[in-house]
């Protein structure tokens, strides 16, 4: 209305490209960094979701193969062709009408933006878009009709698309494709050469041996002219189980995405045995035998105000009671990185929260529990204790984060039972004992990231944050979380930010082997109660015992090679998820009254040892193994 901003917009054909160049002018105190455009479909397009391509790229040093992001991008689909819009703002700001426009500055009170929209034929599909996009010859893409790929029964199958994606005909195109399982034995190896028609795209179908319980690693790659494009993916057969005592289980997720639908991750959910949703709405969860606790999250710079606050609160609790949640974790990580005077200040705010939210209307009634601790921070708990915190809140939430350390491990900081033990200790100090909710325990895969579990490591970590969650008594045990991606990126891709590899789930929503050891840990913790810590004096044996329905049940691991699995090096790698992590496995002898023992190994396969002349031989490593029948 100043009549001093103007646009102009010059619209050119670019071989498959139709380019949008604007050149805008702004006056100072004009904003220019929300700039949204308006997009009408017309004439029967119709406006697609994000697509988010990743480009799988080869780690220099031989390590783990990730993905880099490659182009994010929105179809307009229309009879005749569809354009693809490259996304090139901030891809959350956008709607059915309108998409961000960033802009550059051009000197002055001027701006420069551009637009740019691929033209495709209909019925491209995403991974050729984003080839032809980028000037990629070739493209790739797994799919199974399976959702997150996995099978109860019979025989995996998976399909592969190759698509020529260059506009010219294609010949000596090289195939191959391998998978292993998770013992690293190769269950296919398929080469051949192909010849393409310009656009053509190719199927092939990729069947997997049939077996009672496995993860199958898979990739294939294309060769052209000595250039490589490959893709990966995982499947899984996790066969039906039905949980007995599901009222008795602390396990948990601490967060999900809506993928790729609702209902079947809540299916997911319920087949590998969560009992307690982090966030949620108790009505919905119920369907699926779940209970949901409700959590909210504010800043820590102002104490309660009444004056401004007091609706905010209110509406907080009437979300409590109309979703009928059996807790609310109150805050998030308020702690991190705060020492002395601005850790005073936080808690000093927190309690005021608390007091608040306990003298309000229904106030009284809440479970509360603390805001989720980021690591054991117990300093932190005695500042909401000094001001008065302490006897309001009904538990403690504790974020457990871990290293490159087993869960067992002991020590101050980033360690998982080190962090559960300082948290219990401090309690007992400020007068008692409370429930504990670990409401985000972790096994981060982030590739190559010698902090972090690589995806095999993860499994074993999964399960054993688990099974030393009930020995410790641990109210909740809330793992962060289903998918991989962050919300502000749903099924994005970003290997600079750990943040998005935490999930059970590939970011293509096919299975990690943790998965499989969280479903493990649930079947095996069914009813399980807590017995003792077990160790084996002349040896690095240590254990867990629990009592069971079908029986003692010990969890045993050898630490020969200690609990740190990686070291900060220049040249730090991960392994591939199909070798194992740890370099020293020793047989051991066990005794045993009964003619043979069961074993389950981190993803829950079961086999039987023998047992002979009251003694059986297990081979141990780093790497947690369950085993039913023992007398310890």
């Amino acid at each position: 209305d100043t009549g001093k901003t103007a646009v102009a917009g010059l619209f050119t054909l670019d071989g498959d490209k139709i380019r949008i160049d604007y050149d805008i002018t702004a006056p100072e105190g004009v904003k220019t960094g929300g700039i949204m455009q308006d997009l009408i479909p017309v004439g029967g397009t119709k406006k697609q979701d994000i697509f988010k391509s990743g480009l799988w790229t080869r780690a220099a040093n031989g390590g783990v193969p990730y993905e880099v992001r490659d182009e994010y991008m929105k179809e307009f689909k229309g009879k005749t062709q569809s354009l693809w819009l490259l996304v090139r703002g901030n891809h959350t700001w956008g709607g059915e009408w309108a998409e961000h426009l960033p802009v550059e500055s051009a000197g002055e009170g001027k701006f420069k933006g551009e637009t740019v929209f691929l033209v495709m034929p209909p019925g491209a599909a995403g991974f050729e878009a984003a080839a032809v996009n980028s000037a990629r010859p070739l493209a790739l893409r797994f799919s199974s009709d399976r959702d997150f790929n996995l099978w109860e029964t019979g025989t995996p199958e998976l399909k592969l698309e190759v698509s020529d994606t260059s506009g010219k005909p294609l010949s000596g195109v090289k195939l191959n494709v391998f998978a292993y399982d998770y013992d690293g034995k190769q269950v296919l190896d398929r080469s051949e050469e192909l010849a393409f028609t310009p656009g053509e795209r190719k199927s092939f179908a990729f069947p997997l041996p049939a077996d009672a319980r496995n993860i199958y690693f898979l990739e294939a790659s294309v060769t052209l002219d000595g250039k490589e494009y490959f893709t990966r993916t995982n499947a899984a057969l996790l066969p039906p189980h039905r949980y007995e005592h599901s009222d008795k289980s602390n396990i948990g997720i601490a967060a999900f995405f809506n993928e790729p639908s609702r209902e079947a991750v809540f299916r997911l959910m319920q087949r590998i045995g969560v009992h307690y949703l982090r966030s949620g709405d108790s009505r919905e969860a119920a369907k699926y035998g779940m209970l949901a606790f409700t959590h909210s999250n504010l800043s820590d710079k102002q104490p309660y105000d009444p004056a401004k606050d007091a609706a905010k609160l209110a509406k907080m609790i009437e979300k409590y009671e109309k979703q009928q949640n059996i807790g609310w974790e109150f805050g998030n990580e308020w702690n991190f990185g705060k020492k002395g005077e601005a850790r005073e200040r936080s808690a000093e705010v927190y309690a005021s929260w608390v007091r608040a939210i306990r003298g309000a209307p229904g106030g009284d009634k809440l479970n509360l529990i603390s805001l989720g601790l980021a690591g054991g921070d117990t300093e932190y708990l005695k500042a909401i204790a000094k001001n008065g915190g302490w006897p309001l809140l009904d538990g403690v939430a504790l974020h457990p984060g871990r290293g490159n350390m087993t869960p067992d491990c002991l020590g101050n900081g980033w360690f998982y039972l080190g962090s559960i033990r300082n948290i219990r200790k401090t309690m007992d100090e400020l007068g008692g004992d409370k429930p504990l909710y670990l409401t985000e325990v972790y096994a981060c895969t982030q590739p190559n990231n010698w902090w972090v579990d690589s995806y095999r490591l993860a499994a074993e970590n999964t399960l054993l944050t688990f099974l030393l969650g009930v020995a410790e008594r641990a109210k909740a045990v809330e793992f962060y979380q289903m998918h991989n991606g962050i919300w502000a990126d749903i099924n994005g891709v970003n290997p600079k930010d750990r943040e998005y590899d935490f999930g059970l789930l590939m970011r293509d929503n096919s299975p990690k082997p943790s998965v499989l050891a969280f479903a493990a840990a649930a079947e095996a913790l069914d009813g399980a109660e807590f017995v003792r810590y077990v160790s084996i004096p002349g040896t690095k044996i240590n254990g867990i015992e629990f009592q069971t329905p079908r029986g003692k049940m010990a969890v045993l691991y050898d630490r020969t090679d200690g609990y740190f699995f990686s070291k900060n090096t220049p040249d730090f790698v991960h392994k591939e998820p199909w070798v194992k992590a740890w370099k020293t496995e020793t047989p051991h002898l066990f005794k045993s009254s009964l003619p043979e023992v069961a074993v389950v190994d981190p993803i829950g396969r079961e086999k039987t040892l023998p047992v002979k002349n009251g003694e059986v031989s297990l081979i141990l490593s780093g790497s947690p193994l369950i085993v039913y029948g023992l007398d310890l």
